[in-house]
């Protein structure tokens, strides 16, 4: 996903803490980064990412950072994503293949196929 709540959770996980916990020490409502884990928010309001900051012993810009982290690279120099993509057209029967590929490219360019 790599998304905020994945960049927490990381950050979380480095400080050996769970994001309950989290909440409870930086007095954020668990429904709140609830909202953020299932997608319906995309990211925290400033003040409650400076509570999780502050809470993380971190800036506000390493959780912002982190979650570029969180949609690494693989060893073939693709996101995980781009490599699930091209495993699920790859299942596909030859001729639907081609049809597939080109709405990839539709979407995300010429190199999304590369």
């Amino acid at each position: 996903m790599g998304n905020m709540y994945e960049s927490i959770v990381s950050l979380c996980a480095k400080k050996g803490m769970s994001v309950s916990d989290l909440c409870a020490a930086a007095d954020i409502r668990r429904s709140t980064m609830t909202e953020l884990k299932m997608g319906r928010t995309k990211s925290l309001g400033a003040k409650n990412l400076t509570k999780v900051a502050d809470c993380l012993g971190v800036s506000i810009e390493e959780i912002l950072s982190e979650k570029e982290k969180t949609v690494a690279k693989t060893d073939s120099g693709h996101s995980p994503i781009s490599e699930n993509i091209a495993s699920f057209i790859d299942a596909l029967p030859a001729d639907q293949q081609e049809i597939a590929w080109n709405m990839v490219r539709s979407v995300f360019g010429e190199k999304a196929a590369d």
